[in-house]
């Protein structure tokens, strides 16, 4: 029997079940079973070069004539965007003077994917935490009126912050050392109602082909399934490509999927200078 391939959801008409990966383009082999039982593969991921994560923002301060406790010295300000599994990168560090006695207005851009956002304002570049504003509140603009209290005050997209930490941590370190707040709702999923298995064809290819080679290339995907309305991760798997024998560009695996009816692989790192390619198909 031969097995239909689907190419970005058209059918591709083919004699032979397993395609021939191509370095620099999106063809990408899967593990196929010539089987009633199997349905048809589908890609994906296709050439995804960048981690789908909650991007960077870029803040601006000014001073603000609303009282606070501020000195009149150079402060630091910082804002880190989260969702429900994790921190996004820093932004950009503003360093202003306030006037004595005043606050500072802080303009926060929305982050896609973001629900809250950690707000550092300090005296040292380390941006320590004052407070925790939910996306709504940033939407609407607020006020912080001291560590860890949220009031009324700002306008949209603008948070006055009127004190400065007192104890909270540093927006660096290890915690914040990796983008962690990954985005599955932001992935078009496959429905493997009915299917227990997952055959999982994962690519890598050369963004630019005459590009030189500086290092083995790597991604790490997260598969994460439905479960009771929310997703859930599965344990990552990690490509490292032409690392040795035994490590091609294109290699796969199964996955135990359990009838979900919602299956979505996150890309979590890809190598620059490459993108990923990830095939599915679901067995019963």
């Amino acid at each position: 029997m031969k097995t239909e391939l689907l190419a970005n959801g058209a059918a591709v008409a083919t004699a032979n079940p397993l395609p021939v990966g191509v370095e620099g383009g999106n063809t990408t082999p899967v593990i196929t079973r010539e089987s009633a039982e199997a349905a048809a593969v589908v890609v994906h991921r296709d050439a995804v070069a960048a981690p789908d994560v909650v991007g960077a923002i870029t803040i601006s301060a000014a001073k603000s004539a609303t009282a606070g406790t501020m000195a009149a010295a150079a402060t630091y300000v910082a804002v880190v965007p989260w969702n429900r599994y994790g921190p996004a990168v820093r932004s950009n560090v503003v360093e202003i003077t306030p006037d004595l006695n005043n606050s500072i207005d802080v303009t926060i851009p929305q982050a896609a994917g973001a629900t809250h956002y950690e707000i550092g304002m300090c005296g040292c570049a380390d941006t320590h935490w004052v407070a925790t504003i939910t996306e709504a509140q940033r939407a609407a603009g607020c006020a912080i009126t001291a560590e860890g209290t949220i009031g009324a005050g700002g306008s949209a997209g603008v948070v006055n912050v009127q004190v400065l930490a007192a104890s909270g941590h540093a927006l660096t370190g290890a915690l914040y050392a990796t983008n962690q707040a990954i985005r599955p709702e932001s992935v078009l999923h496959v429905d493997c109602s009915g299917y227990r298995t997952a055959l999982v064809g994962i690519t890598l290819a050369r963004t630019d082909i005459n590009a030189p080679i500086t290092a083995s290339p790597s991604c790490t995907l997260l598969p994460f399934t439905l479960v009771g309305g929310a997703y859930q991760a599965a344990a990552p798997e990690t490509i490292a490509a032409l690392a040795g024998a035994g490590a091609p560009l294109a290699q796969g695996y199964e996955l135990a999927v359990g009838g979900t009816p919602a299956l979505v692989f996150v890309v979590a790192a890809v190598a620059a200078g490459w993108s990923v390619t990830v095939a599915v198909q679901r067995v019963t």
